[in-house]
């Protein structure tokens, strides 16, 4: 399980909230730590629901959602980093990146913005880029998206 879906699942269903510490991942219901899971250590969690009016229903989900992240490889939890490719040198305008369409699959350069384009690639699937693309995409400004 990655740390954003744990994060939507818990205030999705359980309205709770959820802060990414540096090393672990708080469950807080009310301003009272409910629930930790370690970001260093596999398998290592708490729940804390003494003095925090869960119901059963709400212990038992939080448990399972907080076991089920635990158990995740720490490596898996993390989401894949994403990246524009900003190329430069082709165009007048500074901003032309390498595109693919939504519809076809082609690749292309062309401004940001055209709704039917994904702008957003991972290192994968950058590296599974044609030939002669991948070479120009290593020449690119590489962008990370948050």
């Amino acid at each position: 399980m990655k740390y954003s879906e744990f994060e939507k699942r818990i205030t999705e269903r359980l309205g709770f909230g959820v802060e990414n510490e540096k090393s672990y991942i708080d469950v807080i219901k009310s301003n009272y730590l409910v629930g930790r899971v370690s970001k260093e250590y596999r398998y290592n969690f708490t729940i804390r629901t003494a003095g925090s009016s869960l119901t059963d229903d709400k212990a038992r989900y939080l448990a399972q959602m907080c076991h089920e992240l635990a158990c995740t490889t720490l490596e898996t939890r993390e989401e894949e980093k994403k990246y524009r490719l900003r190329f430069s040198g082709f165009s007048n305008n500074p901003a032309v990146y390498i595109s693919k369409g939504n519809l076809t699959g082609i690749l292309q350069l062309q401004e940001l913005g055209h709704p039917l384009s994904i702008y957003e690639f991972t290192k994968k699937e950058i590296e599974s880029f044609p030939d002669k693309v991948r070479e120009h995409a290593h020449t690119c400004e590489w962008e990370e998206v948050e």
